[in-house]
């Protein structure tokens, strides 16, 4: 395996653009860390769900909140993490995650696993230019948002 050369990844470095109805910057690539890890930022507008109830199979996932709140349905529990949390979502555990409050709220998604986030199986969508995680929101997320502050699932 080849070494990796040191590096600082800048706010405005990384393949970026929108993935469904959230940001998405790769910071580390998965293919860039031998397979290992990747680390992925993905900026959420207000109220936006990031993705559909899923698992994974083969690694777990963790969402490191840099601003505002990030809620979690892990299973049949309702997790809401505030900055500087750090939401564990085993493997096998289905899941879900999404903005829980009416700011923007970027978080970094490390993947330490057997599959790794990488940019080369993503096909960035056109989207308008984004140039820092507060300042991120999709069109398609700005209509959504009708849940509570702790769950999108709310009537």
């Amino acid at each position: 395996m080849e070494a990796t050369t040191a590096k600082i990844v800048g706010p405005g470095d990384g393949k970026a653009g929108f993935l469904g109805s959230i940001g998405v910057r790769f910071m580390i690539d998965g293919e860039e860390a031998g397979a290992r890890f990747s680390l992925v930022e993905h900026p959420m507008s207000p109220r936006a769900l990031a993705a559909p109830l899923h698992r994974h199979t083969r690694e777990d996932e963790y969402s490191y909140v840099l601003e505002g709140r990030v809620g979690a349905l892990l299973g049949d529990e309702v997790l809401v993490g505030s900055p500087g949390d750090l939401i564990f979502k085993p493997r096998n555990q289905w899941h879900t995650f999404w903005n829980a409050g009416d700011e923007p709220a970027p978080s970094r998604r490390p993947w330490p696993s057997s599959a790794p986030a990488t940019s080369s199986r993503w096909t960035p969508r056109a989207s308008p230019a984004w140039s820092s995680a507060s300042a991120c929101g999709s069109p398609a997320s700005r209509s959504r948002g009708t849940g509570s502050a702790t769950s999108p699932f709310a009537p």
